[in-house]
């Protein structure tokens, strides 16, 4: 039996005040220390508690995450923005990947939601580097599509780059990170709309109308 997984079966019964750091590298998260975590992890419920696969899916939450003193482990792994620490549900789809698929679009929007009812801010960095760039076209895509329906590209494009759109953008949370990190509408409505074969065609144009605007107004 792995030395981790009796270190842990005697700090789970007190008989130690620990689970052992020797088992990992450092303390860390991420990496070899997030394999070892989830392992033990998966032992616990699966040998110690005795549950298969799908009792574990059903039952393991934060409660059985602190009766099993499994908190420590779960802190050497490396959690995405969308989640947070020691997220049960994030764990078993590391543990069960096959079987527990978290797709990091809803997860996104989950973000953007509870940020709409003000239940929480934007993590910091979060629409940073091209994964923020993606982030921000789910959520600005969220937010039309939801928020403010329209029947075309060329509509979209007029609306954001209107005077209203920007109003828009602000009330909804997406001006400020948008300007603070120069973030492009033009590009992000190119991203989100894609799939349509004219796509391209409406990008080069509003990009040739913004800056012939800006020429005008620098003459």
């Amino acid at each position: 039996m792995d030395t981790l997984y009796l270190n842990y079966e005697n700090y789970l019964i007190g008989a130690t005040n620990d689970i052992g750091m020797q088992n990992f590298f450092g303390a860390e998260p991420g990496g070899a220390n997030q394999q070892r975590a989830v392992s033990c992890i998966k032992y616990a419920l699966e040998e110690v508690l005795g549950w298969d696969m799908e009792e574990c899916i059903q039952k393991f939450d934060s409660y059985i995450l602190s009766l099993m003193k499994l908190e420590r482990l779960a802190d050497f792994i490396e959690y995405p923005d969308e989640v947070e620490p020691r997220d049960t549900r994030y764990i078993l789809s590391l543990m069960y990947p096959k079987r527990v698929h978290l797709n990091l679009r809803q997860l996104v929007i989950e973000v953007y939601d509870r940020v709409l009812n003000h239940e929480s801010h934007f993590p910091k960095e979060y629409f940073s580097g091209p994964n923020g760039f993606f982030r921000y076209c789910i959520c600005l895509q969220y937010l039309i599509t939801n928020y403010h329906p329209v029947e075309s590209i060329d509509e979209l494009y007029q609306f954001l780059m209107s005077n209203d759109g920007s109003r828009f953008l602000m009330e909804y949370r997406l001006k400020v990170p948008a300007d603070h990190l120069e973030i492009d509408l033009l590009d992000c409505v190119h991203e989100i709309t894609d799939h349509d074969e004219n796509s391209s065609l409406y990008y080069g144009y509003y990009q040739f109308l913004r800056e012939l605007g800006k020429a005008n107004a620098a003459s």
